[in-house]
């Protein structure tokens, strides 16, 4: 006897949809290890002063130019943030 149509559509579904639902658990697992082990890190100054900014600057504006092909002088920078 051969299994009827729906019930091979039902049982793909079901199986593509339990792998889904596995997927967002693992993703929510992690997601929740990777912010526990932040957590437990030592803060570290945020507000930290960046002590060679000119030669950080310099080096940044010396990439751009390799990268566009324009002349590192003429780059200017309107601002720069520590991320």
């Amino acid at each position: 006897m051969e299994p009827s149509n729906w019930l091979v559509v039902c049982l793909g579904m079901g199986t593509v949809f339990f792998g889904l639902i596995c997927l967002i658990a693992i993703c929510k697992i992690t997601s929740f290890a990777v912010r526990m082990i932040e957590n437990q890190k030592p803060k570290t100054a945020e507000n930290e002063t960046i002590s060679n900014k000119q030669e950080i600057l310099a080096a940044v504006c010396a990439a751009i130019a390799e990268e566009t092909g324009a002349d590192a002088k003429n780059i200017r920078v309107l601002s720069f943030k520590k991320i």
